[in-house]
């Protein structure tokens, strides 16, 4: 998680080397993390159903050596559309990550465990961001966005290859080879479930959050309270590192505290990032402690939730079709991924920057409804599960 998160989560720090290599695209910087979101959404499906197929271990090899490859090629020409087609790619191999491990922490744990287990794992994307950051923005300095890109790519083949061979997984997760219109049957299977639909509309909407907080939350501290792009880097780190503590926070509070439910911790992270949303707004008029507090929430809350999320989809599906109900769920919130930068970006420059904002807060706090009604379609599966029994 850590070594795929590299690029994708830090990828604001290598824009200001390529604007400098492409002065002519610099107003198509964006572009750059669409395609790497757009990457996500042609393939989750797929390698969601494929990690239940054919195992882990072999999706993670085959993902890897695309992650890899794929940033490799990106350095190897010069142009801004070479570069664009290739995150395109990387981002199509990024979407088996999430799948791959999902299904054997449901088979390794016990339901009590799996949030914290699920939390220490998700962990790897925030802090890959603040790896990221510093490897890539290092990098960058001495040898150009091209090197940047190349070092990045060389680690993560080292590091996904390398674990996909320590890994000893378990026979019974090592799937079976079909055909390819099997495994899509699965994922229709998965989403005629309520359940997992409704849990998939809060993801949407939790995602077009952690979209802004990883797009445009440091250009919001530089336009809005007037601080250095440098400094404003730094709290967007500090985010990270909150964003990590949220995901092992919020994975232990759904296995101790709230006793393995997973979607009331999701419906107070949809109030808590709307108000993390609405304090963003107004940071023209805070001082730069309170800034940081709000970075310190707004990671927590926008970032934290991920784990708690995959744990949540993974069990509809089972141990058996965890990987299609992640493919079903992960596809629209990498669709959504996609659409949110353009968007926001659209809200920003027609409305203002904290008009933006608090469009997000609305949205964010509406994902409390979906919520609510999956709590309510589990509590009516658990009392007709009783009376049966």
């Amino acid at each position: 998680m850590v070594a795929a998160s590299l690029l994708v989560v830090a990828v604001g720090t290598l824009l200001p080397y390529v604007a400098a290599s492409f002065p002519q695209d610099r107003a198509h910087l964006s572009l750059l993390v669409t395609a790497l979101l757009l990457g996500g959404a042609l393939t989750n499906a797929v390698s969601g159903v494929a990690t239940d197929r054919f195992g882990d271990k072999r999706v993670l090899i085959v993902a890897g050596a695309i992650m890899g490859a794929s940033l490799i090629a990106s350095a190897a020409v010069p142009s801004f559309a070479w570069v664009a087609l290739w995150f395109v790619v990387y981002g199509m191999g990024f979407a088996a990550i999430n799948p791959v491990g999902s299904h054997a922490i449901l088979f390794f744990f016990k339901p009590e465990e799996r949030g914290l287990a699920m939390g220490v794992r998700q962990m790897g994307m925030p802090l890959g961001g603040v790896a990221g950051a510093i490897v890539i923005s290092t990098a960058a300095a001495y040898f150009g966005y091209r090197g940047a890109l190349l070092i990045t790519g060389v680690l993560v083949l080292i590091v996904t290859l390398g674990s996909a061979v320590l890994y000893r997984e378990p026979s019974q997760l090592h799937g079976e080879p079909v055909r390819a219109g099997v495994l899509f049957k699965d994922m229709l299977v998965m989403a005629r479930r309520p359940r997992l639909v409704l849990i998939t509309l809060v993801c949407v909407m939790l995602f077009a959050g952690q979209v802004a907080l990883m797009g445009f939350f440091p250009w919001t501290l530089v336009n809005e309270a007037h601080i250095s792009a440098g400094l404003a880097a730094m709290i967007f780190v500090i985010a990270q590192f909150s964003a990590a503590a949220g995901r092992l926070a919020w994975g232990w509070a759904s296995d101790r505290l709230f006793h393995g439910a997973r979607l009331m911790p999701l419906a107070i992270t949809c109030m808590l990032t709307a108000i993390a949303a609405m304090a963003v707004a107004d940071v023209a008029h805070l001082p730069l402690e309170a800034i940081t507090g709000i970075a310190v929430l707004l990671g927590f809350s926008t970032e934290g939730w991920f784990g708690l999320a995959i744990v949540a989809i993974a069990e509809v599906g089972g141990e058996e079709h965890a990987g299609a109900a992640l493919g079903f769920a992960l596809t629209w919130v990498y669709v959504i991924g996609v659409v949110t930068p353009a968007v926001f970006q659209a809200m920003m420059s027609g409305a203002g920057i904290p008009s933006a904002w608090h469009m997000l807060a609305i949205f964010s706090l509406i994902g409390v409804i979906p919520a609510t009604a999956a709590i309510a379609l589990a509590r009516r599966a658990e009392h007709l599960l009783r009376e049966a029994a």
